[in-house]
């Protein structure tokens, strides 16, 4: 009620305890789902300027309130509107923290069961690539998330990826072996780089 009621400082503060208690508790995620969490974390998302605090914090809750839910996942994605979501969170104008968020989001529901179709995945796929000859601008956890989604819809889509995505990662990963390593980097866009080419030339 907060959220609907209330701007500034205690709208993020009640996106931020409702992002934590949603987080991996299924009885209280459903409890809100019942409540209408879904439509008012939806709706708010949408409504905050791109790249504003508003709608970090609101997507984050949003995706708090419906990770490993797998039916209120797939509803997301199919009847509310979220595939077209996640894409326009992917906009090189969004806030580098919300495409991350929305990365890891489509990464989850991409490893965990069928929420995300083969529509979906060309959707998001084309969406990722478009990211990478800026990704190394950003932090390593950034690179390292956007690198393993963009490889396990690959997996998921098998020899149905679009063309483009070859040629992307193979100018990433150029781009990433010519440069030394920065610290904390252990190699993990490297190596999912790497896995993505040989997927993709094998067709699997």
């Amino acid at each position: 009620d907060l959220t609907r009621s209330f701007g500034g400082s205690v709208r993020l503060r009640s996106f931020e305890i409702l992002a934590l208690l949603f987080s991996n508790n299924p009885s209280i995620q459903e409890a809100g789902l019942r409540r209408g969490a879904l439509e008012l974390f939806l709706s708010q998302t949408k409504e905050a300027g791109r790249g504003s605090e508003d709608r970090s914090k609101a997507f984050r809750a949003l995706v708090a309130v419906l990770r490993s839910l797998s039916a209120h996942e797939a509803a997301f994605l199919r009847s509310h509107g979220g595939a077209q979501l996640l894409v326009d969170l992917l906009n090189e104008d969004e806030d580098p923290r919300t495409r991350e968020k929305a990365a890891n989001f489509i990464l989850s529901m991409t490893c965990n069961g069928d929420t995300v179709n083969d529509e979906d995945a060309v959707t998001f796929l084309s969406a990722l690539v478009a990211l990478l000859p800026t990704t190394g601008s950003q932090g390593v956890q950034y690179r390292e998330t956007i690198s393993s989604c963009i490889l396990e819809l690959v997996r998921k889509l098998e020899s149905k990826s679009p063309s483009l995505v070859a040629d992307a990662v193979q100018a990433r990963l150029k781009e990433v072996e010519g440069k030394p390593r920065e610290e904390g980097d252990i190699g993990n866009e490297e190596a999912a780089l790497k896995e993505c080419l040989t997927c993709l030339g094998s067709g699997r």
